[in-house]
């Protein structure tokens, strides 16, 4: 059974990649910087089969351009059995089609056990963090809180034809 899955660099080739994508024992899951379909589409599976690994505990995306809101629907579909809600660690970087709203629900699912957050730029606006005061959470074991989180690879001053060469720039 497939308990850690790490994709640094990975370039996908298959249309549909997450097609099938079910790990039901995973618990930590990172995908950083990887070659795939720039359709957003293509990723609901790879969402939907996250929200059913109940044990997930680590999930770290950089560059993944998941479908904004997509994060929100999954949860609120598997927030019954239990999806996302042994998360410690959420990391999202340099998604750019990443809304507040996905990782307002993925913190609200996780507040119980989530130990830290890194999350990029764009999510760092007020309603968020005003959402999660009037939910009136409590985080028994929250430890670290990076907000503006830039994956090490962007900081090294790299440009955008490495990105086009690695096959990994998104488009405007």
């Amino acid at each position: 059974m497939l308990r850690h899955l790490y994709m640094k660099w990975v370039r996908l080739t298959k249309p549909q990649p997450f097609k099938d994508f079910l790990c039901i024992s995973l618990r930590t899951f990172v995908m950083r910087n990887c070659a795939g379909p720039t359709n957003s589409l293509k990723y609901v599976p790879l969402v939907t089969g996250l929200a059913s690994a109940r044990n997930l505990e680590h999930l770290e995306m950089v560059r993944v351009p998941f479908l904004g809101g997509l994060i929100q629907h999954v949860v609120e579909d598997s927030w019954r059995s239990g999806g996302f809600r042994n998360l410690h660690t959420i990391v999202l970087g340099a998604c750019k089609n990443a809304l507040e709203v996905d990782l307002g629900y993925l913190i609200i699912t996780a507040a119980r056990r989530l130990h830290e957050v890194r999350i990029q730029p764009s999510l760092t606006k007020d309603g968020v963090f005003s959402a999660l005061k009037m939910a009136e959470l409590e985080f028994p074991q929250f430890e670290t809180l990076h907000l503006g989180y830039v994956d090490e690879f962007l900081l090294q001053s790299k440009t955008y034809p490495i990105f086009l060469f690695s096959g990994i720039a998104i488009g405007n």
